[in-house]
């Protein structure tokens, strides 16, 4: 009898593809499978949403200008800018803040009158 990573008893010729009736595929050989995958996906998008937030940004001192907010809408925010990393004027502005208030944040910054100074794009 064979383990197939640590779950438990499998046959031989089922021991790769975990699809043993009532024992799970093994986690690490999906993470594997998936790895490429999510690599090549993650360096792509990484580097769309850099490009975004920093390119063409103003070079001085200024903090409200040398990074932008970018206004996404739902799809954006879910494949593209999880955990509010959209907002990441007010992540360079107040790194203390936990991710899911850099809403409230850039809200807090449009009430006291920031808005005209900040770099902010439409998603």
């Amino acid at each position: 009898m064979k383990v197939a990573c640590g779950i438990g008893p499998t046959g031989p010729r089922h021991e790769a593809n975990g699809l043993v009736p009532g024992i799970p595929r093994s986690p690490a050989s999906s993470q594997a499978r998936c790895a490429p995958t999510l690599a090549t996906w993650y360096q792509l998008v990484s580097r769309i949403r850099d490009i975004a937030e920093h390119a063409l940004a103003s070079e001085d001192d200024d903090p409200l200008r040398n990074t932008r907010t970018v206004l996404a809408g739902f799809l954006a925010r879910a494949l593209v800018a999880p955990y509010w990393v959209n907002y990441h004027l007010e992540h360079h502005l107040l790194v203390f803040v936990p991710c899911w208030k850099l809403r409230e944040a850039h809200a807090l910054l449009v009430a006291k009158g920031y808005r005209p100074r900040m770099e902010i794009a439409p998603s």
